[in-house]
């Protein structure tokens, strides 16, 4: 591919141009004192207008209005870019533009809406006509699995040299007791489906554990086991990922030639034993003792380094570790040539700091989600660097 070739060239010849070819390394330590402060522009809760019951997915259009999947209802809601509710996109039901069991909502480039919905087996697209969301098109939704278990739709759609790349999940190699979650990438057509059948960038993606029982399969997730962060950076079309376990950020092409490598600081921080045994006994409980023991050799040793992993619109990575100290920043942001640029801890008044969900960055605005008193909370929030 032409692009690719040109974006490796531009990428070779910068790390030629500095002293360490391979790979940008920041201070070990962390930062102790906060550096960006914030200023709340709107913060959304269920108990204004009974907007919304919790948050699946929130999309951003390219003039930074929201889009966001109710938790439970079958319904998306719409807000401007500073939190002011506009309207509702659909409705519960089986006509055109209604839903019975919204599974994935996705925002494409030139902001058409992608709405999957398994129980009316259609996969609807939206589109902004007159100042409204509007359906304009219904494909069949056919939930077909090859033996690789490939996924039915996209996770995230990028605009790649002009063409549509989307990002995929799928479960492949099960064996009888361990899988392993990947993602891939491949050329998709404007219904979202993979064209010439190619793969790009084959990658683990999160561990987890099969049992089978009678041709069933069960799946277990483990979040303190391998999980892989993945953003696409707009106008350099580079994939920028990092690991929860090694905190070292990579940048690859879409057929997964390695470009760059920045590793950011982190600190160990010990795993919850109680935690883990309450959770292995309740294995051996539902399973078997050899189940639990695969379990427990998943485990990290160590609370993963990451939690939270966003880019943002001007490069820049904002980062979410676990971190000893509770009153200490537990976010720092960082850009492409390793500079920290600052640090911060999300410490809101009333904002449940565990549940806080950064979605994005558009400049120095950050939109996310938390609970407030127990309630579902929008918040559109404003950051300043010292």
């Amino acid at each position: 591919m032409k692009f690719v070739q040109m974006v490796v060239m531009i990428i070779t010849l910068a790390a030629c141009s500095s002293q360490d070819d391979t790979m940008t390394s920041l201070s070990e330590n962390l930062p102790d004192t906060t550096s960006i402060s914030f200023n709340i522009v709107t913060a959304v809760t269920h108990a204004d207008e009974n907007y919304f019951s919790g948050f699946r997915e929130v999309m951003l259009t390219s003039n930074h209005d929201l889009v966001i999947q109710d938790g439970r209802k079958q319904i998306l809601l719409w807000f401007d870019s500073d939190g002011n509710f506009i309207g509702t996109i659909g409705r519960e039901g089986r006509g055109p533009g209604e839903f019975t069991d919204i599974r994935h909502v996705l925002m494409a480039p030139g902001d058409t809406l992608h709405v999957f919905d398994r129980n009316n087996a259609r996969h609807q697209i939206f589109a902004i006509r007159d100042e409204n969301w509007t359906q304009v098109r219904e494909t069949p939704l056919r939930m077909d699995f090859s033996e690789e278990m490939n996924s039915y739709f996209p996770s995230d759609v990028y605009l790649m040299d002009g063409e549509l790349i989307g990002r995929f999940r799928n479960n492949i190699g099960i064996r009888d007791t361990t899988t392993m979650y990947h993602q891939w990438f491949s050329h998709i057509n404007t219904d979202m489906k993979p064209v010439n059948g190619e793969k790009h960038m084959l990658q683990p993606l999160q561990e987890a554990v099969v049992i089978r029982e009678n041709s069933s399969v069960v799946t277990i997730y483990f979040s303190e086991s391998f999980q892989l962060f993945t953003q696409i950076e707009p106008g350099t079309n580079l994939i920028h990922t990092v690991r929860n376990d090694d905190a070292v950020i990579r940048m690859f092409d879409i057929e997964g030639n390695e470009l760059r490598t920045i590793s950011l600081p982190r600190e160990v921080v010990p795993i919850d034993e109680s935690s883990q045994k309450e959770y292995l006994s309740q294995l051996r409980q539902f399973y078997d003792n050899n189940t639990a023991r695969l379990a427990e050799s998943k485990y990290l040793p160590h609370q993963p380094f990451v939690k939270q992993f966003i880019l943002d619109d001007r490069g820049r990575y904002w980062v979410m570790i676990n971190r000893k100290d509770k009153s200490k920043p537990n976010w720092f942001v960082v850009d492409q040539e390793g500079h920290m640029l600052g640090g911060f801890r999300m410490d809101l008044d009333g904002i449940n700091e565990d549940a806080f969900q950064l979605s994005a960055v558009q400049g120095n605005r950050l939109y996310a989600h938390s609970l407030k008193e127990d309630e579902p909370i929008l918040l559109v929030i404003d950051a300043e660097f010292d």
